[in-house]
Order: structure tokens, then sequence, then C-alpha cells
């Protein structure tokens, strides 16, 4: 099963506050450093009084907020040079694995490499390991049926590959998807 598909500068923010929001290991990441900057200055402070060791933190946490969405915004515009820019990106999954092609690099992936599947408002996230991953955004699917098939298909790849057992899709003759059994 195969898509290609366009990433817009709104896909790929989403993708990134997605992962900054959802991944533990991204949210711990960020706050060592205003930790480490508090820890630091605490002998700077420790004359000012109790409130100045929040306002510290809290001006450490705003600084590494807005260097983060510059460095992001930057990014975002590395690879899409204006706002019109469109990313033509194909992913595929197969028994095998997940490919995931881009402008600039293949990624290809066995199953077994894949350490979480997440579908969060109609996207798509592979992830590989703890931070890294791909994305591919609501807007590459023409309807929810065929996004729902994409997900289905790739969560039984990937359950089949944990399981060490071969992945038998379901019949596409017929009603897709089956009905309940009782």
């Amino acid at each position: 099963m195969e898509i290609t598909y366009s990433s817009t500068r709104r896909d790929q923010w989403r993708c990134h506050v997605y992962v900054m929001s959802h991944r533990p290991l991204e949210i711990f990441s960020l706050l060592v450093g205003p930790f480490t900057v508090l820890f630091w200055l605490i002998p700077f402070y420790h004359p000012l009084g109790l409130w100045a060791y929040p306002a510290a933190f809290l001006t450490a946490l705003l600084g590494l907020a807005l260097i983060l969405a510059g460095l992001l915004h930057a990014m975002i515009v590395q690879r899409l040079p204006t706002p019109a820019s469109q990313r033509i990106c194909t992913t595929a999954i197969s028994p095998e694995g997940f490919r995931d092609v881009t402008p600039d690099k293949t990624m290809e992936y066995v199953w077994t490499q894949i350490s979480d599947i997440r579908l969060h408002e109609n996207d798509f996230y592979f992830w590989v390991g703890g931070t890294k991953g791909n994305f591919i955004p609501s807007s590459a699917f023409d309807d929810r049926r065929e996004a729902q098939l994409f997900f289905e298909t790739a969560m039984l790849y990937w359950r089949a590959a944990k399981s060490g057992q071969a992945a038998v899709l379901p019949s596409r003759d017929g009603v897709w998807p089956p009905a309940p059994r009782q």
C-alpha cells in the first residue's frame, strides 16, 4: 500500500507541536535546560529573595521556548521556502516494512524497528525508538475511510512482525471493514 502526498508548513508545525507535547523524552529534554540554568544561577539570585527562583525558572523556560520556536521556524522554512511550498513525499507499507521517501532522503525500516504507531487527529506518526519518527498528514488521504484502511493495515503488519507471525490482510472483497463478530 502506497500513498503520495504533499506536506505544507501547517502540516510541519502540527507535527512538531504534537511531538513536543506527546513524547516524554522530548518534554524531559526541553525542561532540562531551564532547570540547569536555574541551578547555575542560584548563587546570583540568593540575595534577591525567594521570589527570584521561580522568576529565573520562568525566564529560562520562556527563553528556551522562543529559541526552540525560532529553530523550528528556520527548519520548516528551509524545507518549505515559501508559504505556498509543498514537500512531495511517498510512504509505502508492506508486510516487510515501512518506507518513506522525501525530497532529501529515503528511510526504510522493518516493522520490528518501529516502536509505536499513533493516529492523532487523522495524522499518522510512526516512531523508531524514542525520538526518531515519520509523519503522514491527514491531508494525504482523500477520505476518512482510506486513512482508516491505511492505519489498520500498518497496525496489522506491525503487530504481526512484533509477534513473529505473518500478516494476513482481511479480504477486500465485499464490505470493508467487515461487520463485527457476534
